[in-house]
């Protein structure tokens, strides 16, 4: 995985790549908008139609800088919108890692508006995919 930091910049970073473990790597950085939400979407949705079966997809939001809530809100309807079909379909198990309730509320809420049948939020990347890898 690769080790980004962004702390001190708000400039969006979004990377979405398939790991040689079969696994959707996510990392998104900074302040996200609805220009990089659908970037990011169109990203995910072109691995999505690659991946032949089921798959596991890790998220790590430990460097998101967190909008205004109409936009969040914004934000998850259109990402349930693009992408639930093909979640419901490829992605078997989620684990998201970050910082602070309001991430882990949103990663529960997409996880289940997206038909994702596990999710899971840590705060610790290695016990985040301890847990994706197993079973």
């Amino acid at each position: 995985m690769n080790n980004q930091s962004n702390k001190n910049n708000n400039k969006p970073i979004i990377k979405v790549w398939l790991g040689e473990d079969g696994i959707i790597y996510i990392y998104l950085a900074g302040q996200l908008g609805e220009e990089e939400v659908k970037r990011f979407i169109e990203e995910k949705i072109k691995i999505l139609k690659e991946i032949k079966g089921k798959t596991k997809t890790f998220g790590d939001l430990r460097d998101i800088k967190m909008g205004n809530f109409s936009l969040a809100t914004k934000i998850k309807k259109m990402m349930v919108s693009e992408l639930k079909e093909l979640e419901q379909e490829k992605v078997e198990k989620m684990a998201l890692v970050g910082k602070g309730v309001i991430l882990k509320v949103i990663g529960s809420f997409l996880g289940k508006a997206l038909g994702i049948k596990e999710t899971k939020y840590f705060t610790d990347k290695e016990k985040a995919l301890k847990w994706l890898k197993e079973g």
